[in-house]
């Protein structure tokens, strides 16, 4: 019997491949379809930014610090949070001043991801770090996501939206801030900014209400809200500057009704006002304005892919873009002032497609987003204009604003370039949906599509900045602190790693890392700073007084590029638990290192050459420093602790009874207030000079050294008991503990 016609199998029937495909594309562009795409496609993207989970970024230097910051924050929100305590006020840092963190980074609404994970990993110690790392992934998932679908809201193509979408997520400022959450919320902007596209397509609905709740959320999450409000407001304002745009928002508006308008106030109200009054509230020292100008934007830097800052902070690391490899090298090096390509590199498919729509594109919404995409742009360069190696010194439009509360209390317009990216995206979409209808109508359906998709992956190739894979993080053995406040050495006035141990511990602190301290935590972190650099027994004795019960030492690698030394403390004789973490430390790259015993020695003795001159004013002098000398200055360096030590060896010199130690340099004297300094130096523990110095400018002196005072080793120290900080003295805002400037040294 043949068999039914209807039996048989059909082009269209139900089990074919072509059906599959159709449903499996129709998944991939639902909701659910197009987060799961987005999660995976940016896994792959950020794949050792997140994995292994049990790992940092970044574990030494200043990028160390921000990531021990940001470890901190996770940690204590969420115990603060989850044994009723308020998340905005500790004693656990600045013990025993404590502090208030509402203007600190703390991203405290990541809470529920913390928390969840504690659960999950049953309160394993490392539970800040695994959320710290899939936070990361969460928030690159979500800026992607919420940008592609407002793009798409906004009446855009696939690929236009998805393109401009990935340009915007992986542009080269969110992936220089991958380490720090606060900045990673910036899915809260295309997410509020499609809550009110979508209420301006359909006042009736919640999405005001919606838009409302999240901009309010948003602040418990990142300082970027500022950004979101300013942006919502210029866009209001260039709507009620244009006739028809004015009366279309005023019709929705009436569309909304007053009580949704109403409710909708109300939530925003309810729910930042506390952070706000807090912040108001709370007052903390101000950064000085130099500090504005150089955390501003480059105008080159728009424009020409840059160089990341390596770990210590400095620039020369592997270029954010390395599709174009040292493409773009010799423009780069000449942006010398202000941030570079670096951070605020727009990226040329975006820019040309942006540029494109600016010109070819009608649409009122399109030029609007253009005038506010500049207007942040130019906030972004900061109080005054910066091209190349050159400051302008023009003044620039946040010069007004920086000093309008909350803008008062930032020293990073740079960061505002986030704002304007996310405009340029927009316009850059409209660009790419341009040149997309012009592909099919030269060149048909097919073509247009495989060009859009090669300038898909063009930006791909651009905004892609892997990374080296990063060790399981070991935390420091801690087993032998006791219960009670922790003081961590080296002092530092932001001090991340203190923050990260201080998960594993649970102690109060002596510092800690704010992202802006008060007057009274300034006052308290230079007394101690003080009695640091005098050193000796005194210093066991005021630790002591404030209450402390346990000593950390950190390792030299995490604060690097500065190396500190604990010496000349006393802390053999101090009755205090000393935990010293140099003694493990195998990364260590310092000028000493701490043997098994805790005894502190120089990691080199170099040659001395004699009939030559070291000059301090260059790194010829590092090699030879060991432990209380300041940072290098323009023809000379000053010692900042109550000893400063140098370290050399020399060879043992035929036929001869004495050498002369050559030395050029002066005091620090302060006329009624500091009149003299006594500068004590000895060599091998044996005392060769004792001056006493009234006149601030520098002169030769030579000292006369026995042979046989020198050794195979050799260290050299001044001894500076009126070592002072200008600071104190009221001569300047200098805090160093300073004593002694050295210009050159020479062994004759």
């Amino acid at each position: 019997m043949d068999t039914p016609t209807e039996a048989r199998p059909r082009d269209n029937d139900q089990t074919g491949l072509k059906p599959i495909l159709l449903r499996l594309v129709g998944f991939l562009l639902s909701r659910f379809g197009t987060l799961a795409l987005c999660f995976f496609f940016t896994l792959a993207m950020l794949y050792n930014y997140v994995l292994p989970l049990n790992s940092l970024s970044y574990t030494k230097g200043i990028k160390g610090q921000d990531c021990g910051q940001m470890v901190w924050n996770l940690w204590f929100a969420n115990e603060a949070i989850t044994h009723g305590h308020n998340p905005y006020q500790t004693s656990m840092v600045y013990y025993p001043l404590g502090a208030n963190l509402v203007h600190h980074t703390l991203a405290a609404g990541f809470f529920p991801v913390t928390f969840i994970v504690k659960l999950v990993t049953r309160g394993d110690p490392l539970y800040p770090i695994y959320s710290y790392r899939i936070i990361v992934l969460l928030s690159f998932t979500l800026i992607l996501y919420f940008s592609y679908l407002l793009l798409r809201e906004l009446g855009l193509t696939v690929l236009a939206s998805a393109t401009a979408a990935v340009a915007y997520t992986f542009s080269d400022f969110y992936i220089l801030h991958v380490l720090h959450i606060n900045h990673l919320a910036g899915f809260f902007i295309p997410l509020t900014a499609l809550l009110l596209a979508r209420f301006y397509k359909r006042p009736d609905s919640l999405n005001l209400i919606g838009a409302a709740l999240i901009a309010a959320w948003a602040i418990y999450f990142t300082e970027l809200t500022v950004y979101i409000y300013v942006g919502v407001i210029l866009i209001a304002l260039m709507m009620c500057a244009l006739a028809h745009e004015r009366s279309a928002l005023r019709s929705r508006l009436r569309a909304a009704g007053r009580r949704r308008l109403i409710i909708s106030a109300s939530v925003f109200a309810l729910i930042a006002s506390p952070f706000i009054i807090n912040l108001f509230t709370d007052s903390v020292r101000k950064p000085p304005p130099v500090e504005a100008s150089h955390y501003s934007a480059n105008l080159a830097g728009f424009f020409v892919p840059g160089q990341e800052p390596d770990e210590a902070g400095f620039y020369g690391a592997p270029y954010m873009t390395p599709l174009y490899g040292h493409a773009f090298h010799s423009l780069d090096s000449r942006i010398t002032v202000g941030m570079g390509g670096f951070e605020v590199f727009v990226g040329f498919p975006l820019l040309i497609l942006g540029l494109l729509a600016a010109i070819g594109s009608k649409k009122r919404w399109v030029r609007m987003c253009v005038v506010a995409s500049l207007i942040f742009f130019a906030l972004s360069l900061g109080p005054t204009l910066k091209i190349l190696g050159t400051d302008t010194n023009i003044p620039m439009p946040y010069a007004l604003l920086m000093h309008v509360p909350p803008f008062d209390s930032g020293r990073t317009p740079v960061r505002i370039v986030c704002i304007a990216l996310f405009f340029l995206m927009i316009v850059g979409a409209e660009g790419f949906a341009l040149f997309e209808r012009f592909l099919r109508r030269r060149a048909g359906y097919r073509w247009a599509s495989l060009i859009m998709l090669l300038l898909f992956a063009w930006t791909v190739a651009e905004v892609y900045s892997p990374t080296e894979r990063r060790e399981p993080f070991k935390p420091a053995d801690l087993s032998r602190i006791v219960n009670g406040p922790v003081l961590n050495l080296p002092p530092a006035q932001s001090d991340g790693y203190a923050a990260m141990l201080q998960t594993f511990h649970h102690q109060p602190i002596a510092t800690g890392y704010l992202a802006r301290n008060n007057e009274a935590q300034w006052a308290y972190f230079a007394d101690l700073k003080q009695a640091f650099d005098k050193g000796g027994a005194p210093f066991c004795a005021y630790v002591s007084q404030l209450g402390f019960r346990n000593i950390v030492i950190s390792p030299g690698a995490v604060i690097a590029p500065y190396s500190f030394s604990t010496v000349p403390l006393d802390l053999d004789h101090c009755a205090i638990n000393v935990i010293d973490l140099r003694a493990t430390d195998s990364l260590s790259s310092g000028p000493a290192e701490a043997k098994p015993n805790g005894a502190e020695q120089p990691q080199g003795y170099p040659v001395l050459p004699t009939a030559t001159r070291i000059d301090f004013g260059t790194n010829q002098a590092d090699p030879y420093l060991w432990y209380g000398w300041s940072r290098r200055e323009v023809s000379s360096r000053w010692t900042d602790r109550g000893r400063a030590a140098l370290v050399f060896s020399l060879p043992q010199p035929k036929g001869r009874t004495k050498l002369t130690l050559l030395i050029f340099g002066g005091p620090f004297v302060a006329p009624g207030k500091l009149d003299a300094q006594r500068v004590q130096v000895e060599l091998n523990d044996q005392p060769i000079a004792n001056w006493t110095i009234s006149r601030a400018e520098p002169q030769g002196r030579a000292i006369e050294i026995p042979v046989t005072v020198l050794r195979e080793k050799n260290v050299l120290v001044f001894r500076l008991p009126d070592a002072a900080s200008p600071r104190t003295l009221g001569v300047s805002e200098d805090w160093r503990l300073l004593g002694f400037n050295v210009q050159w040294i020479e062994i004759d």
